[in-house]
């Protein structure tokens, strides 16, 4: 099968899943109905995708990587790691890293990237971001964690922080970004106004509270070896 083959295949079952989704919800998708509709077999669906959470993962990160890429320098973007498999993301932009201090980082080009999307498919996304949709809540917090972590490093600059403090952090983190799809999603309306630093200069305040946290309180890590 030539490239474009496998890019209009690959097109035809993306486009099938976002109308299925819209028409009942991602936990009422089932893959052997979206087989079944195309007309495919089930090897060429698992040759592109793992199920329907990793279609549903795909869809928003390419939606996602093409804001970025409109609105995000290339030398401030984080790139999803290249691996064997065919998947379509890997290599494709799903963060930002924007160097605003010695220890400081702006994530507001981020977010606002995030709100755009949502607006790409307004119905789709309200699906997908169903607070009920644990699954892909947890396939998206597992993305999140290693750029997040990254940008944790980054902040400390060498100072020490406990291994519960920053996981603790990175999870908390995570599922602060999937809470801002959510509100997008469902505010859509919000959005621009959101993303107005005009009127919203609050688009960084996750890195900004992060990076206040660690200065105003620094742990003593021989203090932090006394107590155990």
């Amino acid at each position: 099968m030539s490239e474009t083959q496998k890019s209009k295949t690959q097109s035809l079952i993306n486009d099938c899943f976002i109308q299925m989704v819209e028409d009942s919800s991602l936990s009422h998708t089932h893959i052997v109905d979206l087989i079944k509709t195309l007309g495919i077999n089930r090897n060429t669906f698992y040759y592109y995708y793992s199920g329907k959470y990793d279609v549903a993962v795909c869809i928003f990160l390419r939606d996602l990587a093409d804001l970025l890429l409109a609105t995000v320098p290339s030398e401030c973007l984080v790139n999803l790691p290249i691996s064997d498999s065919p998947h379509s993301t890997q290599g494709l932009p799903y963060w930002t890293h924007i160097e605003t201090g010695a220890h400081e980082l702006d994530m507001s080009a981020f977010v606002k990237a995030l709100g755009r999307t949502m607006r790409t498919k307004p119905r789709f996304y309200r699906m997908l971001f169903n607070p009920s949709e644990r699954e892909f809540y947890q396939a998206l917090e597992s993305i999140w964690r290693e750029a997040i972590s990254q940008d944790l490093h980054f902040i400390l600059g060498g100072r020490y922080m406990p291994e519960e403090t920053k996981r603790l952090l990175v999870s908390l983190q995570a599922q602060a970004v999937n809470s801002l799809c959510w509100y997008f999603a469902y505010h859509e309306d919000d959005v621009e106004a959101l993303c107005d630093d005009r009127i919203n200069p609050f688009s960084n305040i996750m890195q900004e509270a992060v990076s206040r946290a660690v200065q105003e309180h620094p742990v003593n890590r021989i203090l932090r070896r006394a107590t155990r």
